[in-house]
């Protein structure tokens, strides 16, 4: 395995103010994309990542008015090549997260209803059985890091659409949690195989946690 920067359009590494990618999604031609917060954007890039200049893809005017540590969190390329990407923090009137869902040059809002302190930080397409899932991330002095997992319908998916996903599962004591931010899905034989991944932000009071996990049905996991 080898580590390389990403490369920004000029084909330099990306340094900051540039620098924070928050999301990832493989699309159908085996591109990436990308998802950045502080300078929110989407940028795709070639197969092989590393190598080869990105491309900025057209978003809607309303993230540039997303928080600079609130956007980008969660991003997924649905079945159909759609896709779509909810904020972190960036709240709609009503007080919902605001999503987008479409494709490039003609996204629609979508808004997400967040609940318990909880915040979207990633999105993962359940290859076969019409669902997405979301990992969520809460935090709180005094009661630390929280995580669950929640589940959408790829039915719900459309334009316009109030996005209220159900709880599939919520991560506690045995196990040790950190601040979750990355979720991928891989089938693996007849089965489904989640994986999480914590952020350390570079600090010593955090961890980089990876969990693996088997879904052991449409509706629960183990």
């Amino acid at each position: 395995m080898q580590i390389h920067p990403l490369l920004d359009i000029a084909g330099r590494p990306v340094h900051a103010p540039l620098h924070d990618a928050e999301s990832i999604a493989r699309d159908s031609d085996g591109s990436y994309l990308v998802g950045f917060e502080w300078n929110h954007r989407i940028w795709r890039y070639r197969p092989d990542l590393a190598r080869g200049r990105p491309v900025a893809l057209k978003l809607p005017a309303a993230l540039a008015g997303a928080p600079g540590n609130g956007s980008l969190e969660s991003l997924a390329v649905l079945p159909d090549g759609r896709l779509l990407f909810v904020c972190e923090h960036h709240e709609n009137p009503d007080g919902t997260l605001r999503g987008w869902i479409g494709r490039e040059g003609a996204f629609a809002a979508v808004s997400y209803v967040a609940t318990d302190d909880f915040v979207p930080t990633d999105l993962a397409v359940v290859p076969g059985t019409g669902q997405v899932l979301v990992l969520e991330r809460a935090f709180s002095l005094w009661r630390m890091q929280r995580s669950r997992i929640r589940v959408l319908s790829l039915n719900d998916l459309r334009p316009g659409a109030r996005l209220e996903p159900r709880e599939l599962v919520r991560l506690g004591p045995p196990l040790q949690l950190d601040n979750f931010e990355g979720l991928a899905v891989q089938r693996h034989g007849a089965g489904i195989l989640l994986y999480l991944i914590s952020d350390d932000n570079f600090s010593r009071l955090q961890r980089t946690l990876l969990y693996q996990f088997r879904l052991r049905r449409a509706g629960g996991a183990t």
